[in-house]
C-alpha cells in the first residue's frame, strides 16, 4: 500500500509543478508523466480503489490518513482533467459489481464502497466549476498570440 500511495504522491506532485508551475507545453500524446491521457487512465483504474482503501485503513492516523486523501483527490482531478470516460466507467462498474457483492454479505460495510461514486460526482462537479477559468485563461493566452506578444513583455509592460 505505501508504494501505491508514494508513487501516486509522487505523480501528482509532478503532474502539478509540470502544468501550473513550470507551464510546460502538453497535448493528448504528452498529457502527463506517463504519456498518453490514456496510460494515465489505466494506472488510474489501479490506484484510485488502492488509495480508497488506504485511506481506510489509515483513518486512525489523522496525518497519514489526511495525506492519503489529498493524493486521492489529486489523482481523481487529474482523472477528471485527462477526461478519459472508459477509467470513470471502469471505476464505477467495478465499484457497483463489489458494492452489490458486499450488499449480500454485509450492508452496513457495503455502504463504504459507495466512496469511489461519490468522489467522482464530486470531481465531476468541481471540475465543471472550475474547467470555464481555465478556459478564460486559455482565451487571454491565444490572445496574447494572436497580439505578437510573450508573457515576458506582458510582464515587462505592468511593471
Amino acid at each position: 500500500m505505501n508504494i501505491v500511495f508514494l508513487s501516486a504522491l509522487a505523480f501528482s506532485l509532478v503532474f502539478f509543478a509540470e502544468r501550473y508551475i513550470l507551464e510546460t507545453p502538453y497535448n493528448k500524446g504528452n498529457f502527463s508523466p506517463f504519456g498518453f491521457t490514456n496510460n494515465a487512465g489505466q494506472v488510474f483504474n489501479i490506484w484510485i480503489p488502492l488509495l480508497v482503501i488506504n485511506t481506510y485503513v489509515l483513518r486512525k492516523h489523522k496525518l497519514k490518513c489526511a495525506l492519503s486523501l489529498i493524493t486521492l483527490i489529486s489523482v481523481v482531478v487529474i482523472l477528471m482533467e485527462a477526461g478519459t470516460r472508459g477509467t470513470i466507467l471502469g471505476l464505477t462498474i467495478g465499484e457497483l459489481v463489489i458494492f452489490f457483492i458486499m450488499l449480500k454479505q454485509d450492508k452496513k460495510k457495503a455502504i463504504w464502497f459507495l466512496s469511489i461514486s461519490l468522489l467522482l460526482v464530486i470531481s465531476i462537479t468541481t471540475y465543471h466549476l472550475v474547467e470555464p477559468l481555465r478556459k478564460a485563461r486559455v482565451v487571454a493566452q491565444m490572445n496574447y498570440l494572436s497580439m505578437g506578444t510573450t508573457k515576458r513583455e506582458v510582464f515587462c509592460a505592468t511593471k
